[in-house]
């Protein structure tokens, strides 16, 4: 099946084996893709192919509908909490202890 260009990537990375001197492939599926110029790489937590290209598909709609992508979106960070507290005792008229 032949994929567009721009869809991302779904793949499984390869190391060394030590031991053995091997290459193998690990078991996880990673995706990759490109959001305006930024190359976003991050692992599915799948073993499962498709579910990977779920999650690769998922990131692309979401990235259409101009909202934040990435494996950090949408996670808050401790100066926004901060700044949020802060912002709350102003607005509320409070003072701390």
């Amino acid at each position: 099946m032949k994929k567009n260009r721009g869809t991302g990537l779904v793949y499984q990375p390869t190391y060394v084996d030590e031991g053995t001197g091997e290459r193998k492939a690990a078991s996880t599926w990673w995706i990759q893709y490109s959001v305006r110029g930024r190359r976003f790489r991050e692992s599915s937590g799948s073993r499962n192919r498709p579910e990977a290209e779920k999650l690769l598909q998922e990131r692309l709609e979401t990235a259409a509908q101009g909202k934040p992508v990435g494996p950090r979106a949408g996670k808050a960070t401790f100066e926004d909490l901060a700044q949020i507290l802060l912002d709350d005792y102003r607005v509320n008229v409070r003072r701390s202890s």
